[in-house]
């Protein structure tokens, strides 16, 4: 049996050492592949959260702009144009329909005053026409061939209160058909001007409440700023985090490739004294002191890699749920910024869309409404213009009988007939001023509701404005409509895109499998490594070659917190050691046992 075989210290051969190394090395490149495949897997999965929340941010901002006061500046100062000319169109629309219901009533008033003094002149005619035909000529001291004259002029007179009469009554049925029509236009027109009043009021309400949205909407996201910024810096400082963890892996790798490093050191070494035919005691104490060291420091080393594994782990896999968090948070904010009211997800922009279409609509048909109503009113004029007509041929018609007073000239006093005629002329002469006083106050009247109409036509019914407001609804709407559809494509991409994303972080840190995988094989590792520690402790090595083995060993490490723990392994005793690990186990009973 070689020497290597033999039992050497405390029951631990050269042969046991070997085969630990040897067992150890292949644990840590399981373990180590463990790690690499947790950090690919983490890295992929990063690049695409990384994706996600920039394109939520990105779309976010996008919303931010929408509604900034910046993009709606044109829009705005089209809207308030809009809600002027609107006020300008009601306040012209309500004046001159004001006006011409006041002209009509007037013109219906008159009407009614005309009918009581038509009525009696034309029984003051009748009478008229009757006294006079009871004239009895043997009472006038005329000659025959006068008598003959007069006969006739009785007659004519006869003829001419006959027309007069006529008259009376064609103006009579004039005036009834126009106050009705009027009577008729005037409740037509309460009831014209109430829906016109109130839809009109509907449609400034729309446009002003447009404008009030947009107002809120731009202070809203001066406030809403700073918070999405927030999120935003938040979500690039855990980016930024999670950038610098990842870095962890190579820094892992490197700490583990220097405890292979130093276990292929040390194999050939243990091979050799395995393969010497005769014992060199010398040798074998400076292998037995150089392995007690490389265990005690690999097991330092290998915990300390595994702690600083499990923060970057523990960091990369919290800022993933941060950066989950912010996300949520930002479509919070958005949703929040669209929404109609507190606690609801009904869409303002939506409500707004529907008050817009319905503005367009009442707009129309305010000017349907009010081009139906002006053809109306216009038509007035006609029979307006035969009444005044009919008037003035009835004052003109008096002249026709005005040598029927030669009649009364020429009738003697002690006539009583005489008398009677006189009444009644001052009676026909009273009324015809009345007639042609409220004929006047018609006519005076019909000019300004003809000014009025034609003030009507011009200020709405082929009013420029008018025209143009219609084509400002249409503008607006498209405007918003374009403006709604991108917001609600964008907060339904972050609303999908956020929720999505949450649950993919929480998949993710479920597929990380070192903690698991660790628990298992860090155990058997640390146990075997200290396994060899305590196996050789205790005893009195030639430490001679030791500062040169431990500077070689040393030399392998590449970063501080090796070197650290290099010298703190190092310059403690094995007492000393067995001591840190009895602390180490008072502060966490679940960390691994060292030594």
């Amino acid at each position: 049996m070689k020497k290597g075989q033999a039992l050497l210290f405390n029951d631990i051969s050269i042969s046991d050492i070997s085969s630990t190394f040897t067992g150890i090395d292949e644990q840590i490149i399981d373990l180590h592949k463990c790690s690499s495949d947790d950090f690919l897997g983490l890295s992929t999965d990063f690049k695409k959260f990384y994706n996600q929340s920039k394109g939520i941010a990105d779309n976010a901002n996008e919303i931010f702009n929408l509604l900034s006061e910046k993009s709606n500046r044109n829009l705005f100062v089209e809207l308030q144009t809009l809600y002027k000319d609107l006020k300008k169109i009601q306040s012209h629309s309500h004046q001159n329909l004001s006006t011409i219901n006041t002209n009509l009533s007037l013109i219906k008033s008159y009407l009614e005053q005309l009918f009581i003094p038509i009525k009696n002149l034309k029984q003051n005619l009748s009478t008229l026409k009757f006294l006079i035909a009871n004239i009895n000529l043997n009472d006038l001291d005329y000659n025959e061939k006068k008598n003959i004259n007069w006969v006739g002029m009785l007659n004519g007179n006869s003829n001419s209160l006959n027309e007069y009469r006529v008259s009376c009554l064609s103006s009579e049925q004039l005036i009834i058909a126009l106050e009705s029509e009027i009577s008729r236009i005037l409740n037509g027109q309460e009831s014209f001007t109430h829906t016109n009043s109130n839809d009109f009021e509907n449609l400034l309400n729309n446009i002003h409440y447009t404008i009030i949205f947009f107002a809120e909407k731009h202070e809203e996201v001066k406030l809403q700023i700073p918070e999405l910024t927030s999120k935003t810096e938040n979500s690039s400082k855990n980016i930024s985090d999670i950038i610098t963890n990842l870095q962890y892996q190579d820094i892992i790798r490197q700490k583990i490739e220097h405890i292979q490093k130093s276990h292929s050191k040390i194999l050939p070494e243990l091979q050799e004294l395995y393969d010497r035919e005769c014992s060199d005691s010398v040798k074998e104490s400076q292998i037995f002191q150089k392995v007690k060291d490389i265990a005690g420091l690999q097991a330092a080393i290998l915990v300390s890699a595994n702690k600083e594994y499990q923060l970057a782990i523990e960091k990369i896999t919290s800022r993933f749920l941060e950066i989950g968090d912010d996300m949520i948070g930002i479509t919070s904010i958005c949703t929040r910024l669209n929404s109609s009211q507190e606690n609801t997800e009904d869409l303002q922009l939506a409500v707004m869309l529907n008050r817009l279409n319905n503005s367009e609509q009442i707009l129309s048909n305010f000017i349907e409404r009010s081009n139906s109503y002006h053809k109306q009113i216009k038509t007035i004029s006609i029979p307006l213009n035969s009444v005044a007509n009919s008037l003035v041929k009835l004052i003109e018609s008096s002249k026709c009988y005005s040598e029927s007073s030669n009649i009364i000239a020429n009738i003697s006093e002690s006539i009583n007939i005489k008398s009677n005629l006189d009444e009644v002329y001052k009676d026909i002469h009273q009324f015809e001023v009345v007639i042609q006083r409220i004929l006047n106050d018609i006519l005076n009247i019909e000019s300004e509701f003809i000014v009025r109409v034609k003030q009507l036509d011009e200020s709405v019914i082929n009013n420029e404005t008018v025209k143009k407001a219609g084509d400002s609804i249409n503008s607006i709407l498209k405007q918003v409509e374009n403006k709604g559809d991108s917001i609600n494509q964008l907060l339904d991409h972050i609303k999908n895109q956020s929720s999505n994303s949450v649950l993919e972080i929480k998949d993710s840190i479920k597929r990380i499998r070192y903690y698991d995988f660790f628990e298992k094989s860090i155990t058997s590792i640390i146990s075997d490594l200290n396994h060899i520690h305590i196996k050789l402790s205790g005893a009195d090595y030639d430490k001679s070659n030791r500062s040169e083995n431990l500077k070689s060993i040393k030399s392998l490490y590449t970063m501080e917190t090796e070197h650290k723990i290099h010298d703190r392994i190092v310059f403690q005793s094995d007492h000393e050691l067995l001591i840190e690990d009895e602390r180490e186990k008072g502060k966490n009973s679940d960390e691994v046992e060292l030594f």
